[in-house]
């Protein structure tokens, strides 16, 4: 992306602190134009890599957007139109994914806004979470006719108190209180109306007509799910005792699920109900009726609800079952995020998140002010109500201290909040909470000041490790092999040698650095004469599992591989035989359940396939699995054991830049060596001590582009009295050397602090506007009363601008989009008399 924001064109944005980057260019498909964005690191949000364009959206007014897109494989593509900083980056329309192929396809979205007018708003294409390039082309935003904003005739998701019946107080929607509802008449005539201070509905029927559908009420879109029983209930009366009916219908009204059920009614409002079950069949457009036809006695209706009793269609997926991804770091910190309010400036909190040892460490220096000034971070993880969820992890730290653990959602809406105390011994910790609503919700450890715990002034390490976030009772369902590594020894493990009982077979077993080693002196006459088995394995039907192990034997043989349900009928769901050597091999197999049962898995060690083995011999088994295929994915976990980096790369390094006269240089060499041993997006410390009144920092043409490789920050701290943050991204992309002038003013009357005036060129270019990137400010203050703010000056004008700022330790700091020449006042220094 241009480091100028364009506001008449597209912009390609790369979310750093998301770990996003990218690279656009114009191809053409079939001869059109078409934006390529290549993805270098997709990141871990949708809006880590974004394509935006400022578009002007009028408040009331609807809109659609086209497009046409694709990508070199399946993935998403999210769109979203909302407001920049200055608006909150508040969402003006839904955000959709839409599902990209290989081939180009047209999509469109189309929607009303209902926020103030905004001439600046975003059109955000996000390409994150997903490395596979896409082709974006023929975009056109038009003005359209106001649409449906209700979308009555839709599907209807149920609401969050279960009613499947949308408005069914008759006090939403319209001005009429009629949303969601219709009125049909064939053959006769009547009209419908909700009394403003009653909200009920009053049909007023002139001709009832000869037959009930003369007259209809009707919802459409009533979610109707195959063998589930419902209940309908809702008030009514007529103004003379008559009989009315009630059904539920398809989408087109041809079939009937409920039957017409009759209710009498009376000239008082009464409670009634039906209740009924669906076939098998799902119509998430079904229609509920109420028939007031064939006669003409007016009738109300109010509180109208339909809840379904049963629940036999909650199909939970493995993401739903097992929502938190990475929980033991075997992937690093993918899936993860940090958060350090001290790194924006209006906070003291200071730390490093790293994996090491396969766990999460994070080295705290400050804690902060605030629980949230440190957390560790995963969100974007789906929970369905009605489900009760862990929350378990093992944690520690180097000093005694509390620990705030969380789940959240956008709104900061809590549903789990504990504090844990923890000291220098590592404890598993295990809590349950029960949702009662669907979400999208993150899981978050704060580890900043937790409030009414004594302050830690102390540098220390917090360690977490083995977190799990998933719904309580699956993980034995889809796991229910356990210690198939052997680090509990043969725990949960038996052993059997039919010898011990009758017959010839020898053996035993033990485990040894971590296998299970079963040493055979006879093999006996059967295969299940010498064994190694797990009892106890519910499996379920229609569910396939995965059975894989790795094995090796001191001789060639052959080993038997089984899953049955014991006593008496040894029914055999799974049975399969391999060849040992004496190389370790892996094996990997799959097999669908036919009914659910409890089962036994078995190593057959005896006489198996008639070998008739006759030397002794040693045979090792490890990394044993038997899990539902897809489990281990919807983990997100490596197969592997952790592996730390060769070296930690460090969040800052200090630049020693030498001074040459006003002019602060390093060399080239020295610059790469140390930004080799910085993260990507570290912070490069430059410390000054300069007493005259002009400094140049100085950087090469090749320092400038290293320092853009690494999307590093550019810390400048001259004499303590001036500091500097700088995006390396407001580098401009042509060549040439780059200059940051801080230079010292004449005292300006009212100010507390020294007047900088501050600039910033590249290849003859002054840089003086930075866009959508900001540089942080800030400035010594003499004085240390409230109310202190940093001003710029406007030259133009010969007046300064309040820009605003945080007054601590000595300090106001400031984010500027802006080089100009600045200082800290008290009053507003227009506002003196002269």
């Amino acid at each position: 992306m241009e480091n100028r924001w364009d506001y008449t064109n597209w912009n390609l944005v790369n979310m750093n602190d998301f770990n996003g980057s990218a690279t656009a260019s114009v191809e053409k498909l079939d001869g059109k134009p078409f934006a390529k964005v290549d993805i270098n690191q997709p990141g871990n949000q949708s809006y880590s890599v974004q394509l935006i364009q400022n578009v002007t959206l009028g408040k009331g007014r609807w809109y659609k957007l086209s497009f046409d897109a694709k990508s070199n494989a399946n993935r998403n593509l999210n769109i979203k139109f909302g407001g920049g900083p200055e608006r909150g980056y508040t969402a003006y329309s839904p955000s959709p994914d839409f599902a990209l192929t290989n081939s180009a396809q047209s999509y469109e979205l189309k929607f009303q806004m209902q926020h103030d007018t905004d001439a600046a708003a975003r059109l955000e294409f996000n390409i994150g979470l997903n490395a596979n390039p896409v082709w974006i082309g023929n975009v056109i935003l038009e003005e359209i006719e106001a649409v449906d904003p209700y979308n009555e005739e839709a599907p209807k998701k149920p609401l969050s108190n279960g009613n499947h019946v949308y408005n069914g107080t008759f006090d939403e929607g319209r001005m009429d209180r009629m949303t969601y509802w219709n009125l049909y008449t064939e053959g006769a005539a009547a009209n419908a109306s909700v009394n403003p201070d009653k909200r009920e509905l009053e049909i007023k029927i002139i001709d009832g007509g000869s037959v009930g559908d003369a007259v209809k009420v009707v919802q459409k879109g009533v979610n109707l799910l195959s063998n589930d029983d419902y209940e309908l209930t809702f008030n009514a009366r007529a103004n003379s005792p008559r009989d009315i009916q009630v059904a539920f219908l398809n989408e087109d009204g041809t079939v009937n699920f409920s039957g017409n059920q009759t209710i009498p009614l009376t000239n008082a409002m009464e409670a009634k109900s039906i209740r009924f079950t669906m076939p098998d069949i799902t119509d998430v457009k079904g229609q509920l009726v109420f028939y007031l036809g064939g006669n003409n006695n007016n009738v109300n209706l109010d509180d109208v609800k339909l809840i379904r009793l049963t629940n036999k269609n909650d199909q939970l997926t493995l993401n739903d079952i097992f929502p938190l991804k990475n929980g033991n770091f075997s992937k690093g910190l993918e899936d993860w995020t940090k958060h350090v309010q001290g790194d924006y400036g209006d906070s003291s909190s200071s730390g490093i998140l790293q994996v090491e040892d396969g766990q999460a460490k994070f080295s705290i220096e400050n804690v902060g002010s605030n629980p949230w000034d440190l957390m560790l971070i995963q969100e974007r993880m789906n929970v369905k109500k009605g489900n009760t969820y862990v929350v378990q992890f093992d944690a520690k730290s180097t000093v005694e201290r509390m620990v705030e653990v969380i789940v959240e959602n956008a709104s900061y809406t809590r549903f789990f909040d504990e504090k844990i105390q923890l000291n220098d011994t590592m404890k598993t910790f295990e809590f349950e909470f029960k949702m009662n609503t669907d979400d999208e919700v993150g899981l978050k450890y704060l580890l900043g000041n937790i409030a009414g715990t004594q302050a830690i002034n102390e540098a220390h390490h917090v360690i977490i490790d083995n977190v799990r976030f998933e719904i309580k009772g699956e993980r034995e369902k889809h796991f229910p092999l356990q210690n198939g590594d052997f680090s509990e020894g043969l725990a949960n493990w038996n052993r059997h040698v039919q010898g011990d009982y009758d017959g010839n077979s020898r053996a035993t077993m033990e485990a040894v650095n971590g296998e299970a080693k079963v040493s055979v002196q006879n093999v006996g006459t059967n295969p299940w004469d010498v064994q190694l088995n797990q009892p106890g394995l519910a499996l379920t039907e229609g569910k396939t599992y995965v059975v894989s192990f790795d094995a090796r034997s001191t001789i060639d043989r052959l080993l038997e591989v089984v899953l049955d349900n014991g006593a008496p009928s040894y029914h055999r769901y799974f049975n399969d035989t391999v060849q040992l050597t004496d190389s370790v091999k892996s094996y990997s197999f799959e097999f669908t359940m036919t009914k659910g049962d409890m089962t036994t898995f078995q190593f057959l060690l005896g006489n198996v396939g008639g070998q008739q083995l006759t030397n002794p011999h040693d045979v090792f088994i490890d990394n044993v699995k038997l899990e539902v295929k897809g489990a281990r994915d919807a983990l997100g976990e490596s197969d592997e054991d952790p592996i730390n980096p060769p070296e930690q790369k460090k969040d800052q390094v200090e630049a020693k830049f030498q001074m040459n006269g006003n002019n602060a240089i390093i060399s080239d060499s020295d610059l790469e060596n140390l930004l080799d041993e910085m993260k990507n997006e570290g912070t490069v410390i430059i410390n000054l001590s300069n007493n005259k009144d002009n400094t140049f920092v100085r950087l090469s043409e090749r320092q400038v582009k290293l320092l853009k490789e690494k999307a590093a920050i550019v810390k400048v701290n001259l004499n303590e009295d001036v500091i500097l943050s700088i995006p390396s991204h407001i580098f401009i992309n042509e060549k040439g050397k780059a200059e940051l002038s801080i230079k010292k003013e004449k005292a300006v009357n009212g100010a507390v602090s020294t007047v900088y005036n501050l600039e910033l060129k590249q290849g003859g270019h002054t840089i003086s506007k930075f866009g959508d990137r900001n540089v942080t400010l800030s400035l010594k203050v003499n004085k240390g009363s409230e109310g202190l703010s940093v001003y710029y000056s406007n030259k133009g004008k010969n007046d300064w601008i309040k820009l605003g700022g945080t007054h601590r330790d000595g300090q106001v700091t400031v984010d500027t989009n802006h080089f100009s020449s600045f200082a800290v006042f008290e009053h507003d220094p227009s506002n003196k008399k002269k």
